[in-house]
C-alpha cells in the first residue's frame, strides 16, 4: 500500500476529505504530507502517531467506528506494543515471523501447561 493508499484510507476513516484536514488533524502541516507522498514514506513517528490517534478514534467516543480486520475491542495497546507491530509489518521477512511465532507458542505452553 502507497503512502498516499494509506492516508487516503485514514482521510476515509476519519470522515476527511482532504490533504488539509488530515494535515489539521495531526496537527502538522500539508508540506509534511506532500513530502511524504512525494517520499513514498510515513516516517515512523508518524506511523505511530496514527496508530495512536486510531485508538483515541476507536475509544473515544460513545458512537464508535471500527474499521480494518484484526480489531481487537477494549484492549489497550501501549507504545511498546505500537512499535513492535509497526516493525514486523515493515520489517520482518517471513521466516522471522515464523521463528518469533514459534518461540511464542512454545513459551504460552509452558505458561498455560
Amino acid at each position: 500500500m502507497t503512502v498516499r493508499e494509506k492516508l487516503d484510507k485514514t482521510k476515509a476513516d476519519w470522515h476527511l476529505r482532504t490533504d488539509e484536514e488530515l494535515a489539521m488533524r495531526l496537527k502538522t502541516n500539508k508540506l509534511n504530507i506532500d513530502s511524504w507522498i512525494k517520499r513514498n514514506k510515513l516516517p515512523e513517528k508518524w506511523e505511530l502517531k496514527i496508530g495512536q490517534m486510531y485508538e483515541q478514534h476507536i475509544y473515544g467516543h460513545k458512537n464508535i467506528q471500527i474499521s480494518g480486520d484484526m480489531n481487537i475491542v477494549g484492549h489497550n495497546t501501549n507504545k511498546k506494543h505500537n512499535e513492535l507491530f509497526y516493525l514486523i509489518e515493515n520489517y520482518a521477512t517471513p521466516r522471522l515471523i515464523e521463528e518469533f511465532t514459534e518461540k511464542l507458542l512454545k513459551i504460552k505452553e509452558v505458561v498455560d501447561g
